[in-house]
């Protein structure tokens, strides 16, 4: 019988450590979409009329601790290029996601907001009726 109730026992105290590490995981999961960690990119031509305004190249790293970086290049149609970078901290809540740039002195500053989707290496956010972004 003692060596019954010692089983049983240790059964039962490794299920509950089981369930113990289980419910320790973190919550943040269910919150932070870790399907947007990588890097996106984006190509785009700028029309003004008929006219070709400008080209941008986009490229923005998701990191797994929250923060970003971003890389921004337009080229014009002289030739002329503008080339931007900047960090930042970001946040994903269900399809919502706000971004933070560190270049905003303003501490009252808003941050960009836009719901997203991803299916398979895309991702379209809703900016300009739907921004589409590549996984690189």
């Amino acid at each position: 019988m003692k060596k019954t109730l010692r089983i049983f026992g240790m059964m039962l105290s490794i299920i509950l450590i089981a369930v113990g590490l289980n419910a320790c995981g973190s919550d943040d999961e269910d919150d932070r979409n870790p399907s947007i960690v990588g890097t996106w990119y984006l190509e785009s031509t700028y029309f003004s009329g008929t006219d070709f305004e400008y080209s941008v190249y986009a490229e923005i790293k998701y990191k797994k601790d929250g923060t970003l970086t971003g890389y921004w290049k337009k080229t014009y149609k002289d030739g002329k290029e503008e080339i931007e970078t900047d960090t930042g901290r970001y946040e994903v809540i269900k399809d919502v996601l706000r971004v933070w740039w560190f270049s905003e002195a303003d501490e009252d500053y808003e941050p960009w907001t836009a719901t997203f989707s991803i299916n398979g290496n895309k991702m379209t956010t809703s900016e300009n009726d739907g921004t589409v972004w590549t996984r690189k």
